[in-house]
């Protein structure tokens, strides 16, 4: 994976608010603002992604804006140290594995769907940190400062596990193993 960023943790959000689906609904809008006014109140660096930051005179200055899907998206989400997910719907989403794909740490903002069987959360993703509000947001901001090392063993971790031949060469063995 490409190195860390040089300068301040900054934390990085490809999230489209300016959707009608999340601008004409106060709570959709709110669960993903809330984080972005937590991270300015303390003074950590962001970029915008997506559409509709441009409109909020505090998000304004921090709008990068559109990104495309593959090399633009990976330079954007590797341009942070860390990338925020803050969805109303679902923890199981392609932002979260995006960003471990192009090496860097998610920060989870938990839905009360984490508590399930099948959550993202239970998943086991190395470089997951979820949190439930302000004070959890930052806590895992100085964690992830202080685990340098998410860039090595847990992302080779990760790759091992979901690499195409590692899973073909699995596949194989069971068959293999059954026959």
């Amino acid at each position: 994976p490409a190195s860390l960023p040089e300068g301040a943790f900054t934390v990085g959000f490809p999230c489209n608010v300016g959707h009608p689906a999340t601008a004409l609904n106060p709570e959709r809008y709110r669960r993903r603002t809330d984080p972005i006014r937590w991270l300015l109140e303390s003074k950590i660096p962001i970029k915008l992604l997506g559409q509709g930051w441009e409109a909020n005179p505090t998000f304004a200055p921090h709008h990068l804006g559109e990104v495309q899907n593959g090399p633009e998206l990976r330079r954007a989400y590797q341009s942070c140290h860390a990338i925020l997910h803050a969805n109303s719907d679902t923890n199981h989403h392609q932002r979260i594995f995006e960003a471990i794909a192009c090496g860097r740490p998610v920060l989870l903002y938990n839905l009360p769907e984490d508590e399930e069987k099948e959550s993202v959360i239970k998943l086991n993703l190395p470089m997951l940190y979820p949190f439930r509000d302000k004070n959890g947001l930052l806590e895992q901001c100085e964690k992830i400062k202080n685990d340098q090392w998410i860039l090595g063993e847990p992302y080779q971790f990760f790759k091992q596990q979901h690499d195409y031949l590692d899973r073909c060469r699995k596949i194989l063995a069971v068959a293999e193993s059954v026959l």
